[in-house]
């Protein structure tokens, strides 16, 4: 929800999850006043169905897709970003719905001046944990320049690259006082165990 009013575009890429994750996207991309629905749905239920929609112009500013996990989060977030690639545009940023992105409004003075040289961002991740004292960190790169030779690498913890073995470079950190994602998605020590075993170990 941050992050609507910010962007140009917008891609929900649902990978079958069983909340109501769909239903709060259109509810969010609805306008409240009129009514009017400012997104269009797509399903795709393989890459053969990627790979035909991907190839229809977009008639709408956002776009919903209801699309299919295939066991590796970088073939699901290459998915949504082919879909984002369509609007020509010229940034993108990336974020989870067990997340929050902080002050995403300050986000568009990076993106001109002397910053604009840089090809990427990275900011502060803060990895909220409601049994440990300390909350851990990381620095990944979540603004990233619109080019498609750039693309997610990773099963898990995925990470946007210039391939598999080459980082975007040069790249700026934002002060975490400035902008910062939040994530709640490992609350608990159950909730880790629980993603390492049934998830992770699988993939």
């Amino acid at each position: 929800k941050a992050f609507i009013g910010h962007l140009d575009h917008i891609c929900f890429y649902d990978t079958g999850s069983g909340d109501d994750t769909i239903t709060l996207a259109k509810k969010h991309l609805t306008d409240d006043a009129s009514g009017q629905e400012h997104y269009e749905v797509v399903k795709e239920k393989d890459m053969e169905d990627h790979d035909k929609y991907i190839n229809i112009p977009p008639v709408c500013s956002n776009i919903i897709v209801e699309g299919y996990w295939d066991d590796n989060f970088s073939a699901a977030r290459n998915r949504a970003l082919d879909y984002l690639l369509e609007y020509d545009v010229d940034w993108v940023c990336w974020g989870d719905l067990d997340e929050r992105l902080t002050n995403p409004y300050r986000m568009k003075k990076y993106l001109k001046g002397d910053l604009e040289l840089y090809n990427g961002f990275r900011m502060v991740q803060y990895q909220f944990l409601s049994d440990i004292p300390q909350n851990t960190r990381d620095y990944p790169v979540r603004l990233f320049r619109a080019n498609k030779e750039y693309c997610f690498t990773g099963l898990i913890h995925e990470q946007i690259t210039k391939s598999l073995n080459e980082d975007i470079w040069p790249l700026f950190m934002i002060p975490p006082d400035d902008m910062q994602f939040l994530h709640y998605g490992y609350m608990s020590e159950a909730i880790r165990r629980d993603k390492a075993i049934n998830r992770n170990f699988a993939l």
